[in-house]
């Protein structure tokens, strides 16, 4: 998926890893369209916390609930069911 068919709230699923972490069939909202200036980059809070042990969850700049948020490429996710959105 490419950012341009990104939307806030959408609702994506993660398909391979996101910055180096396995995050697989992992379900969330797009909450953030860039970061740092990278082109394709979103931001995502995952239903569930993610790697909390590890610190790798956070908010992306407030923009969701701590520890439940990881920017990444685009092309990592894809479309996700709508109905468990939380907008």
């Amino acid at each position: 998926m490419k950012k341009k068919d990104c939307k806030l709230g959408m609702r994506v699923v993660a398909t391979e890893p996101i910055a180096g972490w396995n995050l697989n069939g992992q379900h969330g909202t797009v909450v953030a369209m860039s970061h740092f200036g990278e082109d394709n980059w979103i931001g995502v809070e995952f239903d569930t916390p993610i790697k909390s042990e590890l610190n790798i969850g956070h908010s992306c700049s407030g923009r969701g609930k701590e520890g439940r948020c990881r920017y990444g490429d685009a092309s990592s996710f894809k479309k996700g069911n709508e109905w468990r959105g939380r907008c």
